[in-house]
Parts: C-alpha cells; structure tokens; sequence
C-alpha cells in the first residue's frame, strides 16, 4: 500500500550522484529507484508470502521486499510481544491476538479476524519522507500500529456491523462479493497492544542503505 508521494533526490554512488525516486510504504519498505531506468539501486527479493483462504480469491504468491534499507517498521506480532502497563493490559492483549489469524506480514484478510500488522494507517503514510540531497540522508516518520480485518458475505452486513465499537467499521463494496470490518487493537487502557514506541522519526544513509539513526516520535496522548 503506498500512500507516501515519491521523494525525488539524488543518490551518492562511486563517486559520483544517481538521479533517484524512493517509494515508501505502509509496509515499512524504502524502495530506491533509479529515477531514469526505474532499476533499483538496491536488491530487492521477491520472497512467499501467504496465501487467501477465501473462496475464489488467489493472492499472488510472492512480494518484493527490498534488501536495503532494511524496513522501518516490525514484520511480525505474536502472543508474546502484546504490550501493556498493567498485568491486565498485557493479557488482554495476549488473549486478542491468540484469537486472530496470523502467519506472518501480507497475511491477506480472510473470513475470521485476521491481524493486519503493519495496520492500515502504519508504516510511512501521506506524509511521504525528507531527503537531504548533500548529506545522502533521508528522513522517515513510522506509524506502529495493529489493526484486525475480516471479510464476510454483504448479505451478513448487518450481522457484522452488530456489537462493533463506535471507532470500528463495517463496510460493504460494491461489485465484489463481499464486505470489511477492521478495528484497532486496543488494550482496555486505550493504547496499542504492540511494544512501543509507536512513532519514529528515522534516519537512513542512501550510499549505503544503513540505518543511521532512530527516535521514537510523538506522544502517548
């Protein structure tokens, strides 16, 4: 999902400077592109991914993940990792994610709750990334956040849209077979049941695709 604008910059490489576009994702990937060529100017590998359970839909089975810069954003949340500031928090936590169903990033949404991590509004969204053009760096905010999805038949549209929280949605499309509802993973405390920080403001050497840095970015409010 790429909701960031292209950064256009240029990219220091033996000696010398590569006209770039980086394309950032809600997945937490950089993608660095030769701007003229459209070659990327680090590997990237199309690795498996898993599979729709939902009748009559075939995911593609693999996706490009780009070797460097490494992503900015977790790949993965299990039981273990919920997050809480209280024994209460951390168990309710544990018990939802236990519940939903999870293999791994770009496990599609299937008819029972599925985790989405990076959620919809994670990883590098609208606000796109800053490029110092002399310095070879980019700049990165990171959103952090779980969701969960389900799709269903649009004839149980009112059934699934029953008992949601205020904050959930409940949606039917139009020209497909079915419907969504998603939510954020809250802890009773009203915060994210992944580790924190939440938000981070990210630094990344475009010569050599290494984090330089990192700091966590905004408040818990």
């Amino acid at each position: 999902d790429v909701a960031a604008q292209p950064t256009l910059t240029l990219v220091p490489r033996d000696g010398t400077v590569i006209p770039a576009t980086i394309v950032s994702t809600k997945m937490g990937h950089i993608f660095v592109l030769d701007r003229e060529s459209g070659a990327p100017l680090f590997p990237i590998e199309e690795r498996p991914v898993p599979a729709s359970g939902v009748p009559g839909e075939k995911a593609w089975p693999t996706q490009p993940f780009p070797v460097l810069p490494p992503p900015l954003h977790p790949h993965s949340l299990t039981p273990e990792e919920a997050w809480g500031i209280t024994e209460e928090d951390r168990s309710a936590c544990r018990e939802i994610l236990e519940s939903l169903s999870y293999s791994g990033i770009y496990t599609p949404p299937g008819l029972e709750k599925t985790l989405l991590y990076p959620g919809l509004a994670s990883g590098i969204n609208w606000g796109s990334a800053a490029a110092d053009p002399e310095r070879g760096i980019l700049v990165v905010n990171v959103n952090r956040f779980p969701d969960w999805i389900k799709i269903f038949p649009h004839s149980q549209l009112e059934k699934e849209s029953r008992g949601l929280p205020e904050e959930a949605a409940a949606i039917n499309f139009q020209g497909t077979p079915y419907g969504m509802a998603l939510n954020r993973i809250f802890s009773p405390s009203g915060l994210p049941c992944n580790p924190p920080p939440w938000g981070t403001l990210t630094a990344v050497d475009l010569a050599s695709g290494e984090v330089l840095w990192e700091s966590s970015l905004g408040t818990t409010r």
